[in-house]
C-alpha cells in the first residue's frame, strides 16, 4: 500500500465531533426536504439516518421514508439496535460500521 493511499485509508475512518445542535438541524433539514421519502434514498442511507436519529434521542422511524418503514417492524423502545434480534436489526449489527 501506497503511502498516499495509506493516509486516504485512515483519514477515511477519523472520528469528527459535531455539536448536538448542528447534527439536529442537519437531521430536520434532511428529514423535511421535499425529497425525503420520493425513492432516492438506500438503505444504507437510511439506516445512517436511523442510526443519527437514535443518537439523537429521536424516533428513527422519523428518519425513515415510508417505502423503507416495512424494514423496520418494530417500535423505537428508546434503546439501541444491538438489543434487538429481528432479522433487519442482527443485519445492521454484522455491517462493519456498527461495530465497536
Amino acid at each position: 500500500m501506497s503511502e498516499q493511499s495509506s493516509a486516504n485509508f485512515i483519514k477515511q475512518f477519523q472520528m469528527l465531533q459535531i455539536p448536538r445542535v448542528k447534527l439536529q438541524m442537519l437531521f430536520d433539514m434532511i428529514i423535511s426536504t421535499m425529497d425525503f421519502g420520493s425513492g432516492f434514498l438506500d438503505t444504507d442511507e437510511v439506516n445512517l439516518l436511523r442510526e443519527v436519529a437514535v443518537t439523537l434521542g429521536v424516533d428513527p422511524m422519523k428518519g425513515t421514508p415510508y417505502e423503507h418503514a416495512r424494514n423496520y417492524p418494530h417500535p423505537f423502545d428508546g434503546g439501541s439496535w444491538k438489543n434487538c434480534k429481528c432479522r433487519t436489526c442482527l443485519q445492521l449489527e454484522s455491517h462493519s460500521s456498527h461495530r465497536s
